[in-house]
C-alpha cells in the first residue's frame, strides 16, 4: 500500500497522471479476441504468423487474454494479448495502480521508457520471462502486455508488438 501511495504521490507531482486525463480511464476491457479484426489488426497477426481462426481466450472481469495461434514461435506457438484493467478509488488512485503493476518485479520487465510522439501509450515496458517475449504498455489505468513465446526475438517483431499494444489500447472503450 506504501509503494502504491509513493507511486501515486511521485506521478502526481510530476502530471503524469494528469496529463491526457480526457480518454485514459476505462470501466471495461475491449474483447482480446476481436481486437485485431479489422484490416490493420489482421495485417498485424499476418506478422505475427497468425493461423487466423485459432483464438484461445481467457479471463475475467479486470483482466482479459487471448492467444493467438502462429507458426512464428515455437515451441508454444503463441502470440498473446492481455489487458488489464486497474480500478482502485477514483481515476488518479486507479492510474497509480496500474502505474505500480506495470513496476512490479514479477512483470518480468527490463527496459523502461516514457510515452513518445504518436503512441497511445503513457509508459511502457520490455522483458523476456521464462521463455516469453513481453511488451507491456500503460494508458491511465489499462495495461496492454502483448507475449511472443520465444526467447528472444528481432528488431521487426519487437516494433510489430509496440503496434499491436498500440491498436489494443486504441480498442478500449475510454471514459472522457
Amino acid at each position: 500500500m506504501l509503494a502504491v501511495g509513493a507511486v501515486i504521490l511521485v506521478a502526481r507531482s510530476s502530471g503524469i497522471l494528469e496529463r491526457g486525463a480526457r480518454g485514459t480511464h476505462a470501466e471495461r476491457l475491449s474483447d482480446p479476441c476481436r481486437i485485431y479484426d479489422d484490416l490493420q489488426g489482421r495485417a498485424l497477426l499476418a506478422e505475427f504468423g497468425s493461423k487466423g481462426t485459432k483464438r484461445v481466450p481467457m479471463g475475467g472481469y479486470h483482466w482479459s487474454l487471448c492467444a493467438y495461434g502462429t507458426n512464428m514461435f515455437p515451441p508454444k506457438d503463441t502470440f498473446q494479448v492481455q489487458l488489464n484493467l486497474y480500478l482502485y478509488g477514483g481515476r488518479i488512485e486507479s492510474a497509480g495502480a496500474a502505474a505500480s503493476g506495470l513496476h512490479r518485479a514479477d512483470m518480468g520487465c527490463l527496459r523502461y521508457q516514457g510515452a513518445t510522439a504518436g503512441k497511445k501509450w503513457q509508459e511502457a515496458c520490455e522483458g523476456i520471462s521464462k521463455g516469453w517475449v513481453l511488451f507491456a504498455a500503460r494508458r491511465g489505468n489499462v495495461i496492454a502486455m502483448i507475449n511472443c513465446s520465444a526467447p528472444e526475438v528481432g528488431d521487426d517483431v519487437r516494433a510489430a508488438m509496440r503496434r499491436a499494444a498500440d491498436i489494443a489500447l486504441n480498442k478500449i472503450p475510454w471514459e472522457s
